[in-house]
């Protein structure tokens, strides 16, 4: 390497680590200040100090908060257990239409080994698919745009 070459290659290094030094500190100054909100913060804080909120409205805006978490979170609940249903469905019509060699290989190469455990499952159980996975709900159409 040519002195030249060296003594670019150490501005360089030089130039980033100062860049890298002046954005942490840019950074950690901003935060500190408040320009910048952490993320995940407490959106009720949040809304209180820059609101300023009375008592009675921090109690409600809380309770408005709690409730739609618990909304979000039994809907997300159902929207899982729903798409679990409609797999297990398409699975079970999928296999049924294969002969016994096309079902192993299907089984081996496309299916989640949970996918065929719960199907394997509820078969034994019940001596059939289940009502939902036997016929499943109609999904409805994408609305045309």
């Amino acid at each position: 390497m040519t002195v030249p070459a060296r003594s670019s290659t150490l501005l360089l290094v030089a130039a980033m680590l100062a860049g890298l030094a002046l954005g942490f500190a840019g950074s950690t100054l901003a935060y500190r200040y408040r320009l910048l909100t952490v993320p995940g913060t407490n959106l009720l804080a949040r809304m209180n100090a820059t609101l300023d909120l009375t008592p009675a409205q921090r109690d409600q805006v809380a309770e408005i908060i709690h409730d739609t978490r618990d909304h979000s979170l039994a809907m997300q609940h159902n929207f899982q257990r729903e798409r679990r249903r409609n797999f297990l469905a398409a699975y079970l019509r999928i296999h049924a239409l294969l002969t016994p060699a096309q079902q192993a290989k299907f089984d081996k190469d496309f299916i989640a080994p949970r996918l065929r455990d719960e199907a394997a499952r509820i078969e034994r159980q019940s001596g059939a698919p289940p009502e939902s996975a036997a016929a499943p709900a109609a999904i409805p159409a994408p609305a045309a745009s």
